[in-house]
């Protein structure tokens, strides 16, 4: 794949498997317990979620800040020294009834968000929607998979967790990380 022909065409990469599974189920367990504040937004639908305060925990941190990252934006935003740049980063804790409405950010210059729990199941939601120029596209994101996106210009929204006879307590956690270039 051509991570900058990928970006410029459909404004997205998608990375399958960008993190092993051995660092997802440790990044996972980093999470727990971190301090969260409940995030809610009213515009035509109610959706809340936590959002995880990551900025204590280098481990979550350096995700973004790690050489795979690093090359990955600057090979799609065709940039250089992101090393240097600012990267707020954070972590979003969805259950059963929470997703993010339609919506684009307010900030920065690109976003990528990696997976680190996911429901079992489509079935179960959690799903990202990418609206591009031809239109929305799905993306169920596995733990340790990432996309890479312009969320300020890329409207984005996930589905509602919902509970299944094989996944009662569906639980959805990603890390995100904000480029400012």
């Amino acid at each position: 794949m051509n991570v900058r022909e990928t970006y410029v065409r459909d404004r997205l990469v998608m990375i399958p498997a960008f993190l092993s599974p051995e660092n997802v189920v440790r990044l996972e367990r980093a999470a727990h317990g971190l301090p969260s504040r409940r995030v809610t937004v009213r515009s035509h639908r109610h959706t809340e979620w936590d959002e995880l305060d990551v900025t204590g925990r280098a481990e979550l941190t350096q995700v973004f800040k790690m050489n795979r990252a690093l090359d990955l934006v600057q090979m799609a935003l065709s940039v250089s020294n992101v090393a240097e740049r600012r990267v707020v980063c954070w972590a979003n804790r969805y259950r059963v009834g929470e997703h993010i409405a339609p919506h684009c950010d307010k900030s920065g210059t690109v976003q990528l968000i990696v997976s680190l729990k996911a429901p079992i199941s489509e079935l179960n939601g959690g799903v990202l929607h990418l609206n591009l120029s031809e239109g929305a596209r799905a993306y169920s994101l596995a733990p340790g998979d990432a996309v890479l996106w312009e969320a300020t210009t890329v409207e984005h929204w996930t589905t509602p967790l919902v509970s299944t006879p094989d996944e009662r307590d569906p639980e959805r956690l990603v890390l995100v990380g904000r480029y400012f270039l």
